[in-house]
């Protein structure tokens, strides 16, 4: 329940998160928020049941201002 603001700075965090690449966009579909208690339990009881394989899944390389993957060459 997000209803004072009080997790906007993670919600926004969590969207840099996905757009380099450390979270999949399936990640941010395990959470639910609302700024009211009816819209999020409306939200809950919608919310899909998500398996996300680490093992198999890749996120892709990413290179952005914050974050630059390094490879090793031989």
């Amino acid at each position: 329940l997000n209803d004072k603001g009080q997790f906007s700075k993670l919600l926004e965090w969590i969207d840099i998160a996905e757009k380099e690449h450390f979270i999949t966009s399936r990640c941010k579909m395990l959470m639910s928020v609302a700024t009211n208690m009816e819209e999020l339990k409306d939200k809950l009881a919608k919310q899909p049941e998500i398996h996300i394989d680490l093992q198999t899944e890749k996120w892709g390389p990413s290179e952005t201002k914050t974050h630059i993957e390094i490879k090793e060459t031989k």
